[in-house]
């Protein structure tokens, strides 16, 4: 099987199955939970400590977290990646491909926000947030108007 192929193989699947395909480098259960939970917490670090319009001030909520902790979290799950990417003896091309667009920061961080969401069944904030940014200003009649649908 080509690379290429591989990499369209990797790119069918979802956020939420790429991580399930990387967690199932994890030798034991208790490893896995741990680095769930270690995802759980970066994205609640990330969902309460996400800057406000200057870039500078985070919002307030009641449990905050400061954003070295959100870059703490996140090292630490790059480190996980990294070591299991090395380490791991029967990675399949599937598995290889995910770890390296996992590599990019950014990436596994979408990855990994998409997989934490779904295991909690909710819509993700942050998709509920864009949505309300292209929405704008606009009356309810507006946007159903907007969506091309009657009120």
């Amino acid at each position: 099987m080509g690379q290429e192929s591989i990499t369209n193989e990797s790119e069918e699947l979802n956020k939420k199955d790429k991580l399930d395909a990387i967690l199932s480098l994890f030798g034991s259960d208790a490893a896995r939970d741990a680095f769930i939970n270690t995802c759980k917490e970066y994205v609640a670090a990330r969902k309460i400590s996400l800057p406000g319009p200057d870039g500078e001030n985070y919002s307030d909520r009641p449990k905050r977290y400061s954003p070295p902790q959100r870059a703490h979290l996140h090292n630490s799950i790059m480190d996980t990646l990294s070591r299991l990417a090395i380490q791991s003896k029967d990675l399949s091309p599937i598995q290889r491909d995910i770890l390296r667009e996992m590599h990019d920061r950014n990436n596994a961080g979408e990855i990994i926000r998409a997989y934490v969401v779904a295991q909690e069944g909710k819509e993700d904030d942050e998709d509920i947030d864009e949505k309300q940014r292209r929405r704008g200003k606009m009356s309810d009649i507006a946007h159903f108007h907007s969506l091309g649908k009657e009120h």
